[in-house]
């Protein structure tokens, strides 16, 4: 009895250490990583590395970003914007890069051009852009 139990006891444990993640080693800088942690940070936003990750929108003199609280909403049609109260039609994109923060006047990153742009008379925490029959919301930026 005690035989079995030490040797159910043994198995468990090889059973479970061998669930543990890998670690290598970056040649380049010798910094140790996980791998799992490498496959999450690629999956959060499937955009290229080095390259900006979130819609950023320059409006006003003020830059606005994606946040992860924003409303987002698809399969609507330009005519469904005139149902937010306050959103004055400002402009349309002139300008993408995705490779830095947007600078200039109606320049942004993760938005196509051409998508057009309201901003809210009474409050100017955030703005509302619409690109491809979806509504995004975009508030002021942090960062």
């Amino acid at each position: 009895m005690k035989k079995r139990f030490i040797m159910v006891i043994c198995c468990s444990v090889l059973v479970l250490s061998a669930c543990g993640s890998k670690k290598t080693t970056d040649s380049t800088n010798n910094a140790v990583t996980t791998k799992a942690s490498q496959s999450v940070v690629e999956e959060e936003t499937g955009h290229p590395s080095g390259e900006v990750q979130k819609m950023y929108q320059y409006v006003n003199g003020t830059l606005y970003e994606q946040k992860s609280s924003m409303l987002v909403y698809k399969d609507k049609t330009e005519a469904d914007v005139a149902g937010y109260e306050n959103y004055k039609y400002y402009g349309d994109v002139n300008e993408e890069d995705n490779l830095k923060l947007p600078e200039k006047d109606l320049c942004s990153s993760r938005i196509e051009v051409g998508s057009k742009v309201y901003v809210n008379e009474k409050d100017t925490k955030d703005i509302l852009v619409y690109s491809n029959q979806t509504i995004f919301f975009l508030g002021e930026a942090t960062e």
